[in-house]
Formats: C-alpha cells, structure tokens, sequence
C-alpha cells in the first residue's frame, strides 16, 4: 500500500504505526467511535506538528497531514483519506459487516463505527517511543 500511493501520500506506513500506536493505548482497534478517530487523528497532527529532534524522522515526511485538517479539528477529510486507502473500514449496517473499499466513504453518524483494517492490528510499533506524557494532563 505504501509504495502504490507515496506519490500523494509520502511515508504512509509511519502515519499507520503511529495511528495505532496512539488508538492501541486506550480503545479496541476494531470498535472505535466518531468520537474516537477524531481524538486519536488529533493527537497525531498534534505530534507530527510538534515533533522534536529526535522524533523528526519519522515524522519529517508526514507533515501532508495538516492540510487535511482544513478547520483545524475537523477530521471528515483525513478520515475519508484513511477509507479511501483501506487503512479504516467502516461498519455496514446492513450486513453488520466492517467495509474496506476504494469508494465513496458511508454518511457518518454518532451510531458510525470505524475500525483499522485487521492487517494494521499487528503492526510493530516499537519504533515509536513517545516521550513520558504528563500525568496531570
């Protein structure tokens, strides 16, 4: 996946460890809210924005990711970036199945449930050691 879209999307697969990473520490990869993914992109923008020294390789080519926030918290564009490629599915009520597709992405509602695609849930993710957080935050 990351050699057919680094053109448009560079260094997708440490947008994708660092994803999990983040979602992997408080929710289930395959049940996640609207709620959720908005929380869990933010942090991400927020770390590719903020990246320090050390942290700057891997984040160095990630910067794209801003543009896609055009109202700073609003996720809909990312999220349907991350749907487009299969790195998201979103659950179908009809068939109460997750969809992966190369498609127009579902209307999303506050009963919308989205998962990282089952390839992503065994990722190494040791290469991204983020520093101690701040326990009063």
């Amino acid at each position: 996946m990351e050699d057919e879209w680094k053109h448009e999307y560079p260094n997708l697969k440490n947008l994708t460890t660092l994803l999990v990473k983040i979602a992997i520490r408080e929710h289930d990869l395959g049940s996640l809210t609207p709620k959720d993914v908005k929380n869990i992109l933010l942090e991400a923008k927020e770390r590719i924005l903020t990246a320090s020294s050390e942290e700057e390789s891997l984040y160095s080519k990630l910067i794209w990711v801003r543009s896609y926030f055009p109202n700073d918290d609003d996720p809909a564009e990312i999220v349907s970036i991350l749907y487009r490629l299969g790195i998201l599915g979103v659950r179908s009520k009809q068939k109460d199945i997750y969809v992966f597709e190369f498609d127009e992405m579902p209307q999303v509602t506050g009963d919308t449930k989205f998962m990282f695609h089952p390839m992503l849930h065994r990722i190494p993710i040791g290469s991204f050691q983020f520093k101690e957080e701040n326990p009063w935050q």
